[in-house]
C-alpha cells in the first residue's frame, strides 16, 4: 500500500479525529485489485457515493444541521431512525472514538 493511500484510508477511518461521524463506506474494497487506482477514481467514487450511497443520506442530515434554526435533537433522533445497519447505528452513537 502506497504511503498516499495509507493516508487517505487514515482520513476516511472512524478513528480521525474529526469530531463527528466519520466511516469509509467501504472504501478499503474500492481500493483493492481492480478497483480504485488513483485520484480520479477516488472523486468518481466519492461522487457515486454522494449520489446513490449512505454519504447521500449524511450530507442531507448535515446540511439541514447546519441552518440556523436547526433543530439538533430532531435531527439526531432521525439520522439514528435512517440508519442503515445496527453497526452504523452504534458507531453513530458511540462517542469515545472522537473525543481525546
Amino acid at each position: 500500500m502506497s504511503l498516499d493511500l495509507l493516508r487517505l484510508t487514515h482520513w476516511l477511518s472512524p478513528a480521525f479525529p474529526t469530531g463527528a461521524y466519520a466511516c469509509s463506506q467501504g472504501l478499503e474494497w474500492a481500493l483493492g485489485p481492480g478497483g480504485i487506482a488513483d485520484a480520479a477514481g477516488v472523486q468518481a467514487w466519492l461522487a457515486v457515493m454522494l449520489r446513490r450511497g449512505a454519504a447521500w443520506q449524511d450530507a442531507v442530515l448535515v446540511s439541514l444541521a447546519l441552518e440556523p434554526a436547526a433543530d439538533l435533537p430532531r435531527l439526531s433522533e432521525l439520522a439514528q431512525a435512517m440508519a442503515p445497519s445496527a453497526g452504523r447505528l452504534q458507531e453513530s452513537l458511540d462517542v469515545r472514538i472522537y473525543r481525546k
